[in-house]
């Protein structure tokens, strides 16, 4: 498996499978870590506050028959025993087996539905399995509250099975006019049944909605696949066209600015010089219907040999100038759009064949060309043949007056990449001339002195390295030296 498909399946992993399997994980831990304890919290809560609006109504119960008592409807022992049959009588939960209870602060019980026996006895001493103090620990909770009431939990006999304790949370009350404590409460036991119950549901549900996200996220999982075997197939493309885009649209702009600029200012030249040319051969016109005089001859040979050949001289360079913008714009143009044929490279090769052409240039200027043994990379021959030609051209032309010109091209493998140095013993150039070297139209003239160049050498070998998904940059000092670097994909 090379490194794109290994790219690939990472990106699969990534992006598909570990979100989906994220997904479900986060998915059961929601249910089972917050919501399922959320509902036992909440669903206890309500309970609780079930039996503390039970415990309500029996209390209204019992201020009803007192309000009987005191309009003087009921003697006191009557409207008592009224509220107690009431209240004895009365049944709610899952079986109808809740109750209520009746006993005092003085720990004697009133009215149990189901101890009958402990009903007129004292309590005081009455603890559960756990040895809990039950009636003093409720009458302790009625007078120690504001409200005179509260939840006491404990232990006590499962309904009306004397030979059962379960866990029991209870809610009592203090009828402070009759010295009453009303308690009701809930079984734990029947809490946790119906928790149970409703958890079960739930991982029915769960498991359910669980194989449709399985189903779901196996079908993602296959839809991320295809999809990223097309992307992996495309990316190359796309990228190669974003990076197109970009460079056209730099070229458009810059484009823009030669029209408004650098090819007005040689255009503005050519009317001038034109206008000049057009007088001159106005005035010719005029001397020659002129009678012969002595001036004649000399007028005549002032303007054909003086004027007129210095205006030509203008406009031809000025055509020159415009010439060489013309096709710079037309080279630049070129760039991307023809197919290109990557390959692995012998640099080594491609470089002698480099030197070779230029021969005339390198005999002439008496330079020495220098090239290491260089390792192969990846790119167009013969985009990359106008890079490096480029490169040794400005070499010789930049070369130093006082010194054999020297270039050496050296490389190196930095892992998945190489790096060719292209360094000669030139002119050198200013920091300011660093920064700028590669924009379009941009020239180096050493010493004020003109270039015969246009600006568009550098800027094309740039837009060259980027289309082959290179990089460029360059290092100098003035009076010494000049190091382009460029970086390339390495060769297989």
């Amino acid at each position: 498996m090379d490194k794109h498909r290994t790219s690939a399946w990472y990106r699969i992993v990534l992006h598909v499978i570990l979100p989906a399997g994220l997904t479900i994980l986060l998915f059961l831990g929601a249910i089972f870590g917050l919501l399922l304890p959320r509902y036992e919290q909440t669903f206890l809560q309500q309970k609780r506050q079930l039996i503390r609006e039970l415990n309500s109504s029996v209390y209204a119960l019992v201020q009803h028959y007192h309000n009987r008592q005191i309009a003087g409807e009921l003697t006191p022992q009557q409207a008592q025993q009224r509220a107690m049959e009431r209240i004895r009588a009365m049944r709610y939960g899952p079986e109808n087996k809740d109750y209520f209870w009746i006993h005092n602060l003085d720990a004697i019980m009133i009215m149990h539905p189901y101890r009958t026996e402990l009903e007129g006895q004292d309590i005081t001493d009455l603890k559960d399995s756990q040895d809990k103090f039950l009636i003093q620990e409720m009458n302790k909770t009625v007078r120690s509250t504001p409200e005179k009431a509260g939840y006491v939990d404990y232990m006590w006999q499962w309904k009306d099975d004397p030979t059962t304790e379960v866990p029991k949370l209870s809610y009592v009350r203090l009828y402070e006019p009759w010295g009453w404590v009303i308690g009701t409460g809930i079984y734990l036991e029947d809490v946790r049944v119906e928790l149970m119950q409703m958890t079960r549901r739930m991982e029915k549900s769960v498991i359910v909605i669980l194989l449709v996200v399985t189903g779901l996220s196996g079908y993602l999982i296959w839809q991320g696949v295809c999809t990223e075997i097309r992307r992996q197939n495309n990316q190359r493309q796309r990228e190669q066209l974003m990076k197109s885009l970009a460079i056209k649209n730099d070229e458009l702009e810059s484009v823009v600015y030669i029209a408004s600029h650098d090819l007005r200012s040689p255009l503005i030249n050519l009317e001038g010089f034109s206008g000049e040319l057009e007088y001159s051969c106005q005035s010719l016109a005029e001397i020659m219907d002129q009678p012969d005089i002595p001036e004649r001859q000399q007028k005549i040979t002032s303007i054909l040999k003086e004027q007129m050949p210095e205006c030509l001289g203008f406009i031809k360079s000025n055509t020159h100038k415009m010439k060489g913008l013309i096709n710079g714009l037309l080279q630049l143009s070129r760039l991307g759009v023809a197919e290109l044929n990557i390959e692995t490279l012998d640099m080594n090769e491609l470089l002698q064949g480099i030197t070779q052409t230029s021969q005339f240039q390198i005999k002439t200027a008496q330079a020495k060309v220098e090239i290491d043994t260089l390792p192969p990379c990846r790119a167009d021959s013969q985009l990359l043949d106008q890079v490096f030609s480029n490169l040794i051209d400005n070499a010789i032309k930049y070369r130093h007056p006082d010194r054999t010109p020297e270039i050496r091209i050296t490389g190196q493998n930095l892992g998945g990449r190489v790096e060719y140095a292209v360094t000669d013993n030139g002119i050198g150039m200013e920091q300011a001339h660093l920064d700028k070297i590669f924009e379009m139209f941009h020239q180096v003239r050493p010493n004020g002195s003109n270039s015969d160049g246009v600006g568009l050498g550098l800027n094309i070998v740039k837009r060259i390295v980027d289309i082959l998904g290179g990089t460029i940059r360059v290092a100098s000092e003035p009076d010494k030296e000049t190091t382009f670097t460029v970086t390339l994909p390495a060769g297989r």
